[in-house]
């Protein structure tokens, strides 16, 4: 178990901006479950200055609180299972839950899946600081659901070579429900002339094909290949799409990067060194 307490200030000026409790514990049966969990209460208004974007001036935060447990079952055995979950209340109340089955097929392959959903309603953060000047900063208060499915899958050759495999979509969907101007003070007041549509539906999908050889002791080649789709539309009318759609114009997209890095790490053993050479 553990209990903590957080101060936190700014740097320059030194500003307070946060004081917060975290507890957090975990524990494992005879029979090799694991459980667990980690919570955070924020008694007291946080000073945000970096929601802003604009020196100086910074938001509110209200009190705030978050609670996740967790329950992973017996990873020595060919199937187990992760479960997770969560709520929280004061900076965009919500919950999220996530579920990650994992499969040994032997002592060389294993396989792993995770699905995690997440939900933060009411929440308020920065829009834009344009209208109409940049003394004038535009917040808005907010529905956001983000969905991540994650597949990770590796394969050990032998006590010197693996080659690992993950596959990630994610998406994010926000629709905004009104509009606030920020205060000098941190604090919001509504705005009833801002109607620009900021709702927008963001997918991204993750390719990352992972090669490593250990070729000596304490060194390592290390080839990795990358490949990043994003896929980002304003949405009109609080439409959006399925998961199915989602994929499918994620896929359709022109903005794809891919990347190939190579790493190599030598272990120079200096004491051998001077044994040859004496």
């Amino acid at each position: 178990t553990r209990l903590s307490l957080n101060y936190n200030n700014l740097y320059k000026p030194r500003e307070f901006t946060d004081f917060s409790l975290v507890a957090s514990g975990h524990g494992t049966f005879s029979n090799y479950l694991s459980v667990g969990f980690w919570s955070k209460y924020r008694p007291v208004e946080m000073k945000d200055y970096f929601e802003p974007r604009v020196d100086g001036r910074y938001f509110k935060r209200p009190e705030f609180y978050y609670l996740n447990t967790w329950i992973s079952t017996d990873y020595r055995k060919p199937v187990a299972l992760d479960l997770k979950g969560g709520i929280r209340k004061g900076y965009g109340d919500g919950h999220f839950y996530e579920i990650g089955p994992r499969f040994r097929m032997n002592h060389k392959f294993q396989l792993k899946y995770n699905f995690k959903y997440d939900h933060r309603g009411n929440e308020r953060g920065y829009v834009t600081d344009y209208y109409p000047d940049n003394d004038t900063i535009i917040f808005g208060k907010r529905n956001k659901t983000t969905i991540t499915n994650s597949i990770e899958g590796s394969y050990v050759f032998n006590n010197k070579t693996w080659v690992g495999l993950k596959l990630r979509h994610y998406r994010s969907k926000v629709d905004y429900k009104s509009y606030y101007n920020l205060r000098k003070n941190g604090e919001l007041e509504s705005n009833e002339n801002y109607d620009t549509n900021n709702d927008f539906n963001f997918n991204a999908f993750n390719i990352d094909l992972t090669y490593s050889w250990n070729f000596a002791p304490g060194s390592f080649l290390k080839v990795m290949w990358k490949n990043n789709i994003v896929e980002s539309r304003q949405i009109e009318n609080n439409s959006f799409n399925g998961f199915i759609d989602n994929l499918k114009n994620t896929f359709q997209s022109d903005k794809m990067n891919n990347s190939i890095s190579i790493k190599v790490s030598y272990y120079l053993d200096y004491k051998y060194l001077l044994k040859q050479t004496g």
